[in-house]
């Protein structure tokens, strides 16, 4: 957290409903002692297909060789072993693909019986156990929300109270709507990794509160060739809905072993940045990796240091979306897109906002200011799910009851917090009578 993570990812294919419990206590306790919101996000993992476990350990697949792939409990050899996915014999057909280990290794489907999937090795090498299978182009029978799907976001959500779900695997606008209908009003992120989902990503971005760019399996079923244009389309969608964008997957592969990253992945975040992504992940470089807050640390200042410098060069070389119009968020909508077009007419330190439910803020965010966003909130809850906000720095203080106390609020935190300093200039945008939606744009010089 000290490092840079604003976010905590539960990865549900892994673990047991014990150890997340640990985990989330301890993120709470740790930005709890550092006094900083910091949000949690419940990842589901939806159908994942993988092989079971080798008796004697990895196996070396080799070139022309048969292979079984099967749901019978057999003890995984170099002929054949069990795997988690039971629609296989049906989901795929002869001459189908199946890729292992992230696409490292390939099988051709020569037949299928009612237990098994007999295959020809195609690209060999190196298996081990628990590695993850894909099926490109196959129309999978299984729904993106598992019974253990459900019953990890009843979890998530009642007991963790996580702030956030991703959705694996999403096909179409259904998967996410019966996500939302357990959620109880958590937002959900629907993340993008097979290509009915680029398919159907107008009406699944209408519908889910987010999205994930979810490069890993994205790469294996449309291959990685079509990876970075995907990558582009999808967050200009979603910031053209004024939606959460998370960028993910090999974004620092190479610190999982080294300490430091090569250039091709700092220009990978870097470019990610300036298609407007609202936040960047790192999966196995923390969750396993030998430098995981070198890899957070080296994550922000790469990020910092492009942001920093598009604001030198005075143009809007981050995306700035040009949000559809929305009538019930007309007054909000007006107030945050003026509060942004300030901080490229002024030198201004902050933008404040004032916020009960964080939409003001999310708002704010969407059109990109110049400067840091500012949010304070009375409501723990909004205040974790605006930390995972682009440029948000959200803060917990009683709410104003008049103007005058708002503003007194607004420039104690940030002398306080070394934000701003005497002179400098600032802009708060707030809802007046709190009881209304977004309405005010002040400016001050502290």
């Amino acid at each position: 957290m000290s490092a840079g993570m604003d976010c905590a990812r539960l990865n549900f294919s892994h673990g047991t409903h014990d150890t997340h419990r640990e985990t989330a206590k301890l993120v709470r306790g740790a930005a709890q002692k550092l006094r900083r919101p910091v949000a949690i996000l419940g990842d589901l993992c939806g159908p994942k297909m993988r092989v079971g476990r080798f008796a004697n350990g990895p196996i070396e697949l080799v070139e022309g060789a048969r292979f079984v792939l099967t749901t019978r409990e057999v003890p995984g050899d170099v002929n054949e072993v069990m795997h988690s996915y039971q629609p296989l014999p049906r989901d795929v057909n002869v001459g189908d693909d199946i890729l292992l280990d992230d696409g490292l290794r390939a099988l051709r489907v020569v037949e299928t019986t009612e237990t098994d999937v007999i295959c020809e090795v195609r690209v060999g090498g190196t298996l081990s156990d628990r590695k993850g299978m894909n099926l490109p182009g196959a129309n999978l029978s299984t729904p993106a929300l598992t019974d253990k799907d459900r019953v990890d976001l009843v979890f998530a959500v009642e007991e963790l109270k996580v702030d956030y779900l991703a959705l694996s695997f999403v096909r179409g606008p259904e998967d996410v709507r019966q996500a939302q209908a357990l959620a109880k009003g958590t937002p959900v992120i629907a993340k993008l990794e097979k290509p009915e989902a680029i398919e159907n990503l107008a009406e699944i971005l209408d519908v889910a509160e987010g999205a994930m760019v979810a490069r890993g399996d994205l790469g294996v079923e449309v291959g990685n060739a079509k990876v970075p244009i995907i990558q582009k389309r999808i967050i200009r969608e979603v910031n053209a809905r004024g939606k959460l964008v998370i960028t993910a997957t090999q974004m620092l592969d190479s610190m999982i072993r080294n300490p430091s990253p090569t250039r091709a992945e700092a220009a990978d975040i870097a470019n990610a940045v300036l298609d407007g992504t609202d936040a960047l992940m790192l999966s196995a470089e923390t969750a396993a990796g030998r430098y995981p807050i070198e890899s957070v640390q080296m994550m922000n200042d790469i990020i910092c240091d492009v942001e920093t410098a598009v604001v030198a060069d005075d143009t809007r070389g981050i995306s700035v979306p040009r949000l559809a119009a929305r009538k019930e968020w007309a007054f909000a909508d007006a107030a945050a897109r003026a509060g942004a077009m300030l901080s490229y007419a002024l030198p201004l330190e902050a933008i404040v906002t004032f916020t009960r439910d964080g939409r003001s803020a999310h708002l704010l965010a969407e059109y990109r200011p110049r400067t840091q966003i500012i949010a304070i909130t009375s409501v723990p809850r909004v205040a974790n799910g605006l930390a995972l906000e682009w440029g948000v720095v959200p803060r917990l203080e009683v709410p104003p009851e008049t103007l005058e106390e708002a503003l007194r609020i607004s420039c104690a935190l940030l002398v306080r917090e070394k934000h701003a300093a005497p002179g400098d200039s600032i802009a708060i945008v707030m809802g007046w009578p709190t009881s209304v939606g977004t309405n005010t744009v002040k400016l001050h010089r502290l």
